[in-house]
Protein backbone atom coordinates (compact mmCIF):
# COMPACT_ATOMS: atom_id res chain seq x y z
CA UNK A 1 0.00 0.00 0.00
CA UNK A 2 1.47 3.39 -1.44
CA UNK A 3 1.71 5.94 1.65
CA UNK A 4 0.55 9.31 0.21
CA UNK A 5 2.86 11.33 2.16
CA UNK A 6 5.60 9.57 0.01
CA UNK A 7 4.82 11.56 -3.01
CA UNK A 8 5.04 14.92 -0.79
CA UNK A 9 7.55 16.99 -2.92
CA UNK A 10 8.34 20.41 -0.96
CA UNK A 11 8.29 22.80 -3.72
CA UNK A 12 4.21 21.76 -3.66
CA UNK A 13 2.50 24.41 -1.57
CA UNK A 14 -0.87 22.27 0.99
CA UNK A 15 -3.41 24.28 1.65
CA UNK A 16 -2.33 25.91 4.55
CA UNK A 17 0.66 27.36 3.15
CA UNK A 18 -1.64 28.80 0.20
CA UNK A 19 -1.35 32.64 0.19
CA UNK A 20 -3.37 35.17 2.10
CA UNK A 21 -6.40 36.81 -0.62
CA UNK A 22 -5.66 40.04 -1.20
CA UNK A 23 -9.08 42.62 -0.33
CA UNK A 24 -11.14 43.50 -2.57
CA UNK A 25 -11.45 46.97 -3.35
CA UNK A 26 -14.50 48.57 -2.95
CA UNK A 27 -16.26 50.07 -5.73
CA UNK A 28 -18.04 53.35 -5.42
CA UNK A 29 -20.74 54.74 -6.64
CA UNK A 30 -20.84 57.63 -9.17
CA UNK A 31 -22.06 60.02 -5.89
CA UNK A 32 -19.59 58.16 -3.54
CA UNK A 33 -17.12 58.93 -5.82
CA UNK A 34 -18.05 62.91 -6.21
CA UNK A 35 -17.87 62.77 -2.49
CA UNK A 36 -14.20 61.57 -2.30
CA UNK A 37 -13.11 63.98 -4.79
CA UNK A 38 -14.48 67.09 -2.65
CA UNK A 39 -12.78 65.72 0.18
CA UNK A 40 -9.70 65.39 -1.56
CA UNK A 41 -9.84 68.21 -3.40
CA UNK A 42 -12.08 70.30 -2.08
CA UNK A 43 -10.83 73.61 -3.96
CA UNK A 44 -12.23 71.88 -7.51
CA UNK A 45 -15.56 73.68 -8.25
CA UNK A 46 -16.25 71.47 -10.75
CA UNK A 47 -16.78 68.46 -8.57
CA UNK A 48 -19.50 70.19 -6.22
CA UNK A 49 -21.31 71.12 -10.14
CA UNK A 50 -21.38 67.13 -10.98
CA UNK A 51 -22.53 66.09 -7.66
CA UNK A 52 -25.18 68.83 -7.82
CA UNK A 53 -26.62 67.42 -11.00
CA UNK A 54 -25.85 64.15 -9.84
CA UNK A 55 -28.74 64.83 -7.11
CA UNK A 56 -30.67 66.97 -9.53
CA UNK A 57 -31.07 64.10 -11.90
CA UNK A 58 -32.29 61.95 -8.90
CA UNK A 59 -34.80 64.93 -8.41
CA UNK A 60 -32.97 65.41 -4.57
CA UNK A 61 -33.17 69.23 -4.83
CA UNK A 62 -32.17 69.72 -0.90
CA UNK A 63 -28.72 67.77 -1.56
CA UNK A 64 -28.35 69.50 -4.58
CA UNK A 65 -28.86 73.06 -2.78
CA UNK A 66 -26.86 72.10 0.00
CA UNK A 67 -24.14 70.99 -2.05
CA UNK A 68 -23.95 74.39 -4.32
CA UNK A 69 -23.90 76.06 -0.69
CA UNK A 70 -20.78 74.14 -0.03
CA UNK A 71 -18.82 74.91 -3.01
CA UNK A 72 -19.88 79.06 -2.20
CA UNK A 73 -17.73 78.30 0.87
CA UNK A 74 -14.39 77.53 -1.37
CA UNK A 75 -15.46 79.54 -4.60
CA UNK A 76 -16.81 82.90 -5.66
CA UNK A 77 -17.51 81.90 -9.08
CA UNK A 78 -20.94 83.73 -10.69
CA UNK A 79 -21.79 80.27 -12.08
CA UNK A 80 -22.04 78.44 -8.85
CA UNK A 81 -24.02 81.43 -7.30
CA UNK A 82 -26.59 81.27 -10.22
CA UNK A 83 -27.01 77.83 -10.07
CA UNK A 84 -27.53 77.91 -6.53
CA UNK A 85 -30.15 80.32 -7.49
CA UNK A 86 -31.68 78.12 -10.01
CA UNK A 87 -32.36 75.09 -7.32
CA UNK A 88 -33.38 77.50 -4.54
CA UNK A 89 -36.13 78.24 -7.28
CA UNK A 90 -36.83 74.82 -8.53
CA UNK A 91 -37.89 73.85 -4.78
CA UNK A 92 -39.68 76.95 -4.13
CA UNK A 93 -41.90 76.11 -7.14
CA UNK A 94 -42.38 72.70 -6.31
CA UNK A 95 -42.84 73.68 -2.89
CA UNK A 96 -45.56 75.89 -3.44
CA UNK A 97 -47.00 73.87 -6.59
CA UNK A 98 -47.41 70.59 -3.88
CA UNK A 99 -49.29 73.10 -1.55
CA UNK A 100 -51.78 74.41 -4.31
CA UNK A 101 -52.36 71.04 -5.25
CA UNK A 102 -53.17 69.87 -1.41
CA UNK A 103 -55.27 73.01 -1.45
CA UNK A 104 -57.47 72.20 -4.31
CA UNK A 105 -57.71 68.80 -2.65
CA UNK A 106 -58.38 69.74 0.84
CA UNK A 107 -60.23 73.08 0.66
CA UNK A 108 -59.52 73.89 4.25
CA UNK A 109 -58.24 77.13 5.07
CA UNK A 110 -55.46 76.16 6.61
CA UNK A 111 -54.57 74.06 3.59
CA UNK A 112 -55.41 76.99 1.12
CA UNK A 113 -53.56 80.33 3.66
CA UNK A 114 -50.09 77.53 3.41
CA UNK A 115 -50.26 77.42 -0.13
CA UNK A 116 -51.14 81.68 -0.85
CA UNK A 117 -48.04 81.95 1.77
CA UNK A 118 -45.51 79.98 -0.32
CA UNK A 119 -46.44 81.33 -3.46
CA UNK A 120 -46.22 84.67 -2.00
CA UNK A 121 -42.84 83.34 -0.67
CA UNK A 122 -41.90 82.02 -4.39
CA UNK A 123 -42.89 85.78 -6.31
CA UNK A 124 -40.76 87.18 -3.52
CA UNK A 125 -38.03 84.67 -4.65
CA UNK A 126 -38.33 85.12 -8.15
CA UNK A 127 -37.92 89.06 -8.05
CA UNK A 128 -34.96 88.74 -5.59
CA UNK A 129 -33.23 86.52 -8.28
CA UNK A 130 -34.09 88.81 -11.37
CA UNK A 131 -33.25 91.95 -9.29
CA UNK A 132 -29.85 90.38 -8.25
CA UNK A 133 -29.14 88.92 -11.77
CA UNK A 134 -29.60 92.32 -13.34
CA UNK A 135 -27.85 94.14 -11.04
CA UNK A 136 -25.11 91.66 -11.36
CA UNK A 137 -24.71 92.09 -15.30
CA UNK A 138 -26.56 95.36 -15.63
CA UNK A 139 -26.06 95.44 -19.68
CA UNK A 140 -27.68 92.23 -20.73
CA UNK A 141 -30.77 92.87 -21.84
CA UNK A 142 -32.36 89.56 -21.32
CA UNK A 143 -31.67 89.58 -17.57
CA UNK A 144 -33.41 93.12 -17.85
CA UNK A 145 -36.63 91.67 -19.43
CA UNK A 146 -36.77 88.72 -16.56
CA UNK A 147 -36.47 92.27 -14.02
CA UNK A 148 -39.49 93.57 -15.93
CA UNK A 149 -41.65 90.33 -15.51
CA UNK A 150 -40.73 90.19 -12.08
CA UNK A 151 -41.84 93.66 -11.02
CA UNK A 152 -44.96 93.53 -13.19
CA UNK A 153 -45.70 90.08 -11.00
CA UNK A 154 -44.89 92.47 -8.49
CA UNK A 155 -47.61 94.23 -9.26
CA UNK A 156 -45.18 97.28 -9.94
CA UNK A 157 -46.42 97.78 -13.40
CA UNK A 158 -44.66 101.33 -13.65
CA UNK A 159 -40.94 100.02 -12.63
CA UNK A 160 -41.96 97.25 -15.16
CA UNK A 161 -41.80 99.01 -18.46
CA UNK A 162 -38.44 100.61 -18.79
CA UNK A 163 -37.00 96.78 -18.37
CA UNK A 164 -39.89 95.44 -20.25
CA UNK A 165 -38.75 97.69 -23.46
CA UNK A 166 -35.18 96.11 -23.23
CA UNK A 167 -36.73 92.69 -24.20
CA UNK A 168 -37.50 94.87 -27.85
CA UNK A 169 -33.51 94.60 -28.28
CA UNK A 170 -33.58 90.35 -27.38
CA UNK A 171 -34.57 88.35 -30.68
CA UNK A 172 -36.26 86.13 -28.56
CA UNK A 173 -38.29 87.80 -25.91
CA UNK A 174 -38.85 90.31 -28.44
CA UNK A 175 -42.66 89.26 -29.41
CA UNK A 176 -43.55 88.36 -25.74
CA UNK A 177 -41.70 91.94 -24.73
CA UNK A 178 -44.36 93.59 -27.14
CA UNK A 179 -47.81 91.74 -25.44
CA UNK A 180 -46.20 92.32 -21.65
CA UNK A 181 -45.62 96.11 -22.76
CA UNK A 182 -49.53 96.24 -24.18
CA UNK A 183 -50.97 94.95 -20.97
CA UNK A 184 -49.31 97.44 -19.27
CA UNK A 185 -50.41 100.46 -21.43
CA UNK A 186 -53.71 99.00 -21.72
CA UNK A 187 -53.84 99.14 -18.03
CA UNK A 188 -53.40 102.75 -17.82
CA UNK A 189 -56.30 103.32 -20.66
CA UNK A 190 -53.61 103.65 -23.42
CA UNK A 191 -56.08 101.75 -25.77
CA UNK A 192 -54.82 102.28 -28.84
CA UNK A 193 -50.96 102.55 -28.65
CA UNK A 194 -51.69 98.79 -26.55
CA UNK A 195 -53.36 97.41 -29.65
CA UNK A 196 -50.70 98.27 -31.34
CA UNK A 197 -48.25 96.44 -29.01
CA UNK A 198 -50.22 93.45 -29.36
CA UNK A 199 -50.58 93.58 -32.93
CA UNK A 200 -46.59 94.08 -32.84
CA UNK A 201 -46.41 90.95 -30.76
CA UNK A 202 -48.66 88.74 -32.98
CA UNK A 203 -46.47 89.58 -35.88
CA UNK A 204 -43.07 89.11 -34.38
CA UNK A 205 -44.04 85.79 -33.24
CA UNK A 206 -44.28 84.16 -36.77
CA UNK A 207 -40.76 85.51 -37.35
CA UNK A 208 -37.75 84.11 -36.37
CA UNK A 209 -37.26 82.51 -33.44
CA UNK A 210 -41.51 81.61 -34.11
CA UNK A 211 -43.29 81.63 -30.81
CA UNK A 212 -46.62 80.15 -30.81
CA UNK A 213 -47.68 80.48 -27.14
CA UNK A 214 -46.98 83.99 -27.45
CA UNK A 215 -48.73 84.39 -31.03
CA UNK A 216 -51.86 83.15 -29.55
CA UNK A 217 -52.66 85.12 -26.35
CA UNK A 218 -51.35 87.88 -28.64
CA UNK A 219 -54.42 87.44 -30.62
CA UNK A 220 -56.66 86.54 -28.16
CA UNK A 221 -55.89 89.97 -26.02
CA UNK A 222 -55.88 92.09 -29.24
CA UNK A 223 -59.38 90.58 -29.91
CA UNK A 224 -60.35 91.22 -26.63
CA UNK A 225 -59.68 95.04 -26.41
CA UNK A 226 -60.65 95.94 -29.97
CA UNK A 227 -64.20 94.59 -29.57
CA UNK A 228 -64.16 96.76 -26.57
CA UNK A 229 -63.25 99.24 -28.80
CA UNK A 230 -66.18 98.30 -30.67
CA UNK A 231 -63.79 97.53 -33.60
CA UNK A 232 -65.66 94.93 -34.13
CA UNK A 233 -63.86 93.63 -37.71
CA UNK A 234 -60.56 94.06 -36.83
CA UNK A 235 -61.67 91.96 -33.10
CA UNK A 236 -63.06 89.69 -35.91
CA UNK A 237 -59.93 89.02 -37.89
CA UNK A 238 -57.51 88.84 -34.80
CA UNK A 239 -59.85 86.16 -33.38
CA UNK A 240 -60.70 84.38 -37.13
CA UNK A 241 -57.00 84.25 -37.55
CA UNK A 242 -56.55 82.60 -33.91
CA UNK A 243 -59.22 80.12 -34.58
CA UNK A 244 -57.41 79.03 -37.57
CA UNK A 245 -54.69 77.71 -35.50
CA UNK A 246 -56.28 76.87 -32.40
CA UNK A 247 -59.86 76.93 -32.15
CA UNK A 248 -60.12 75.71 -28.48
CA UNK A 249 -57.83 78.30 -27.50
CA UNK A 250 -59.50 79.63 -24.30
CA UNK A 251 -62.89 80.91 -25.02
CA UNK A 252 -62.50 82.49 -28.47
CA UNK A 253 -64.80 80.41 -30.22
CA UNK A 254 -67.83 80.82 -28.46
CA UNK A 255 -66.75 85.17 -28.69
CA UNK A 256 -65.80 85.39 -31.93
CA UNK A 257 -69.76 83.83 -31.90
CA UNK A 258 -71.11 86.13 -30.40
CA UNK A 259 -68.94 88.96 -31.92
CA UNK A 260 -70.50 88.23 -35.09
CA UNK A 261 -73.79 88.13 -34.33
CA UNK A 262 -73.56 91.85 -33.21
CA UNK A 263 -71.31 92.67 -36.14
CA UNK A 264 -74.61 91.29 -38.20
CA UNK A 265 -77.01 92.98 -36.28
CA UNK A 266 -75.65 96.47 -36.88
CA UNK A 267 -75.10 95.64 -40.31
CA UNK A 268 -79.03 95.59 -40.65
CA UNK A 269 -79.91 97.82 -37.81
CA UNK A 270 -77.04 100.48 -37.80
CA UNK A 271 -77.40 102.42 -34.32
CA UNK A 272 -79.05 105.60 -34.64
CA UNK A 273 -76.44 108.78 -34.76
CA UNK A 274 -76.74 111.23 -32.00
CA UNK A 275 -78.59 114.65 -33.25
CA UNK A 276 -80.29 112.78 -36.38
CA UNK A 277 -83.96 112.04 -36.11
CA UNK A 278 -84.96 108.38 -36.69
CA UNK A 279 -86.92 107.77 -40.50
Amino acid sequence: MNDPSSSWKPDQPTNDMQPPEQPKSLVLTERQRLERAIIDHPEDEDHYLRLAEFYLDEGRLYEAQRTLSRALSVTSKVQIREKLEDVKLMRARKQAQTARQHADQQRTVEALEIADELEKELRELEFETARVRSERSPEDKALRFKLGLAWKAHGEFREALEPLQAGLEVPEHRAEASMEIGEILQRYNQFPKALQCYRQSAQLAERNPPNELVRKEALYRAGLLASEMKLYDSAIDYWEALVAVDSSYKDVGSRLDKLKEIDETDVFFPPTVAGQDEP
